[in-house]
């Protein structure tokens, strides 16, 4: 028992979508089960991709840091998530304008 427990332990170390006995599924497999899964939510054409993205885009809107989101996604380089999805960051620049107004307007009261 102990030396599955250890195995366990060990295989959900991965970066990789496991199957039971550990070795990595193909992309082909894990589409395949996110299209079924699409087409029993009645939901247009969903891919594994799709999935990435839509994650990625969702943690934007929430503000989450692009360092956390590089993790998540496991980008080597932070610019590599900023070049795929700064697109979705379009508010921010008008955002911190605003704040760095307040705080200027705020500091010379």
């Amino acid at each position: 028992m102990e030396e599955w427990y250890e195995d366990q332990r060990l295989m959900t170390r991965s970066e990789f979508v496991l199957s039971q006995d550990g070795a990595p599924l193909n992309s082909t497999y894990i589409n395949d089960i996110v299209h079924d899964y699409g087409e029993l939510a009645k939901v247009p054409t969903v891919t594994a991709h799709a999935l990435r993205h839509s994650h990625a885009s969702l943690l934007i809107s929430l503000g989450e840091n692009p360092l956390v989101i590089r993790d998540r996604l496991g980008h080597k380089d932070v610019r590599t998530t900023l070049e795929i999805y700064g697109h979705l960051y379009p508010k921010s620049d008008i955002e911190a304008s605003k704040r760095l107004e307040g705080l200027v307007t705020v500091l010379s009261e």
